[in-house]
């Protein structure tokens, strides 16, 4: 061993220097862990490490969650729902807009009729629109994909009146007292649905009267009027 200070050799055992009498540092002395220590030291640092990484992977999950919710809702062709209740007020209008679909609805202080439509974009083939109107479900549907849309076929489901169905011109017109499905010339003129209060069909008298009209190419319009309930449930499916 030797001396710090001055360079001279010492024994091992030797406190002071012999030469210039400083002292002689020991050799630091070791910390010896038990096994069960480090084991419990090392088990301490994966938890740590498990913590932090679990905490880092959370974190950007929730940021991929609210991007592509928010992805959805504002760049995908969202369903128009909505269900409204009209009470004593008259003219009173509801409109909504979402990615190109508009619904508006009117109530009409004449003998207690409302009226509404509804126009929408058609971008997918056989897109169905339905009406849902307390005894009866409607579906139109048809090739309109905007560059073909030769015909509409109309779907009149568990309806509790007859029901007749044509086109502007009294074409193709057919009647049944419960399910009808019809192919309507859908290029050039608007097609029209009546439920009839009468079976007779030439008793014309209708409790509801729906219009399927093409805008242009790739907007749809159905209006209906001629109803006397109080609330309305129109779906986009």
């Amino acid at each position: 061993m030797f001396c710090t200070d001055c360079g001279n050799q010492v024994s091992d055992e030797a406190k002071f220097c012999p030469k210039c009498g400083s002292t002689i540092n020991a050799k630091p002395q070791q910390v010896v862990f038990s096994k069960g220590e480090m084991q419990k030291e090392s088990s301490l640092n994966k938890v740590k490490d498990f913590f932090i990484k679990y905490k880092v992977v959370f974190g950007v999950l929730i940021v991929v969650l609210a991007i592509l919710g928010y992805t959805k809702f504002m760049y995908t062709d969202g369903d128009i729902k909505g269900t409204w209740q009209f009470g004593d007020e008259s003219n009173t209008a509801i409109a909504e807009i979402k990615n190109g679909n508009s619904i508006g609805i009117t109530y009409i202080d004449n003998d207690e009729q409302v009226s509404i439509f509804v126009e929408g974009k058609l971008k997918k083939e056989n897109q169905a629109y339905h009406l849902n109107i307390f005894d009866s479900e409607i579906s139109v549907s048809g090739p309109l994909d905007g560059s073909t849309k030769e015909e509409i076929i109309l779907d009149m489901i568990g309806s509790d009146y007859p029901t007749e169905a044509y086109d502007y011109l009294y074409k193709n017109s057919e009647v049944k007292n419960n399910n009808l499905t019809i192919s309507l010339d859908f290029s050039k003129m608007p097609i029209i649905v009546r439920k009839l209060v009468s079976e007779n069909i030439d008793f014309l008298d209708s409790k509801m009267t729906l219009t399927f009209t093409p805008v242009n190419n790739n907007v749809l319009q159905v209006n209906l009027w001629g109803y006397d309930e109080e609330a309305i449930n129109l779906i986009k499916k």
